[in-house]
């Protein structure tokens, strides 16, 4: 789904909205994955929206939310609460405000 998202934490540390913290458009999906018989992995993933001549692949353009939890909601937003891994293998809690709204997104 068409979705603009908004990062709202740097390494768990809140970020303030609207000082250069500029939505990112892209295409919405949270996916749940299943990895042995008990465990299920999900995570909220934001692709390009389209394939160009220069990005053939679907192209991942934040870091991926895991384990999203809807913390708000109203008709045009949601707030998601997860957590971010790092390549050091830490994890920071880590916020999105997504808005499908046309005009936002």
């Amino acid at each position: 789904m068409k979705a603009c998202v908004w990062v709202l934490r740097d390494e768990g540390k809140r970020l303030l909205r609207g000082r250069g913290n500029n939505g990112v458009i892209g295409d919405m999906l949270i996916q749940a994955r299943r990895t042995d018989e008990i465990t299920y992995h999900q995570a909220a993933v934001l692709y390009s929206l389209f394939d160009t001549p220069e990005k053939p692949a679907r192209q991942i353009l934040i870091a991926p939310l895991y384990e999203p939890v809807v913390v708000a909601m109203n008709h045009t937003t949601m707030l998601l609460r997860g957590f971010q891994g790092t390549r050091s293998g830490n994890a920071w809690v880590q916020e999105w405000e997504v808005s499908f709204e046309p005009s936002r997104a």
